[in-house]
């Protein structure tokens, strides 16, 4: 599909292309960020034209200002790779920031979205909305007795609030907001929240500002991050990162799939989190939460407390939290793993059996 770059490029680098040429290059690279985009199964097509347009923009610039394209001017199949390798740099590089743009949007668009909700909850008589300390607080209209909210109960459903691509990205679902908001209150009935505590629960709990690296037992909640983690946001791409061997700039089927060795894979993870924590009861309690939290369905708040009652140890709930965090870092699996496959996923679970085992908790 892709075999007509390197020598598109090289004409135009040698100045012999012509005017059908760049024709031909241009929709070239439009078919290899469609597929691109497709391949990432986040977005439709209503973004391609941009991230095109910044593709051959930064294309441009790199003839000029990147060295290494003379070096590639002869024809062979390692040349080859490394030109269509630094293309679809580029084309990643370029979505990652047209993401963060829609995303930044996404945020901005959030809070009007709750005060639209809450006022028409307000209007509904369905919302109850106090003053204290010069702010305004809301709860779902209930006798029960209530108080400021703590941020110690832990929501344990995924909200999905972004619009379907089709309808325009960056856009936030206003109907899904107002559900959503109504169902938070409501499973916080004792608590009067504020229009940031609402914001807040909603973008640790939603698609806004999110995308999928771990999966696990369908805990949707679970398997988002924040995107921008470990996000490199320059659009431009810079000549020692460019080498043949470098899979992460292939296009996928050219990397090669090799099988999961699952006794490996548990050897990895807990040397990993033995060289990180160097201590052996820290690692235990990080494995233990770990396990709790993302296999077995507890909060923070009932991990603290079994590991009282169990372990005859007292761990905050944010401690307990960072151990869980922490985890997610050391293992790196979005790094090392395409971790949509089903091999991974079975990787994960031989890893969480053998916690479970270690540490007794397959009744828990």
């Amino acid at each position: 599909m892709n075999e007509r770059i390197p020598d598109l490029i090289r004409k135009i680098l040698t100045n012999t292309a012509n005017n059908n040429d760049f024709i031909e290059l241009d929709k070239q690279i439009t078919k290899m960020v469609s597929n691109f985009i497709q391949s990432k199964n986040e977005f439709g097509g209503d973004i391609l034209k941009d991230i095109k347009q910044n593709v051959i923009e930064n294309l441009w610039i790199s003839f000029t200002k990147n060295s290494f394209w003379q070096e590639r001017l002869p024809v062979n199949e390692d040349n080859d790779k490394v030109i269509i390798s630094y293309v679809y740099s580029i084309i990643n590089s370029c979505f990652n920031s047209e993401k963060k743009s829609i995303f930044n949007e996404e945020e901005r668009n959030l809070r009007p979205a709750v005060r639209d909700a809450i006022k028409i909850l307000t209007d509904k008589n369905e919302v109850n909305k106090i003053e204290k300390f010069g702010q305004e607080y809301y709860s779902i209209n209930t006798d029960s007795e209530k108080k400021l909210y703590d941020k110690y109960i832990q929501i344990r459903k995924f909200y999905i609030l972004r619009r379907k691509s089709s309808e325009g990205l960056g856009k936030i679902n206003y109907n899904a907001v107002q559900l959503a908001v109504k169902e938070i209150l409501e499973n916080l009935e004792n608590y009067y929240l504020s229009l940031s505590d609402i914001i807040e629960i909603l973008m640790d709990n939603s698609d806004v500002g999110k995308y999928t690296v771990l999966s696990l037992d369908n805990r949707e909640k679970n398997s988002e991050i924040n995107m921008y983690s470990n996000v490199n946001n320059s659009n431009i791409i810079h000549e020692e990162k460019l080498n043949t061997g470098d899979s992460l700039l292939l296009p996928k089927e050219w990397i090669p799939i090799n099988p999961i060795d699952y006794n490996k894979f548990i050897d990895d993870c807990n040397k990993k989190i033995d060289y990180y924590f160097q201590n052996k009861k820290k690692a235990d309690y990080s494995k233990i939460s770990f396990y709790l939290y993302y296999k077995a369905d507890f909060t923070y708040s009932e991990i603290s407390e079994y590991l009282l009652q169990k372990l005859n140890k007292k761990l905050s709930i944010q401690t307990v939290k960072n151990y869980i965090d922490d985890l997610i870092v050391i293992l790196k699996f979005s790094e090392d793993y395409d971790v949509e496959s089903e091999e991974f996923k079975n990787a994960l679970e031989k890893f969480m059996s053998f916690i479970a085992n270690e540490y007794n908790l397959l009744d828990e």
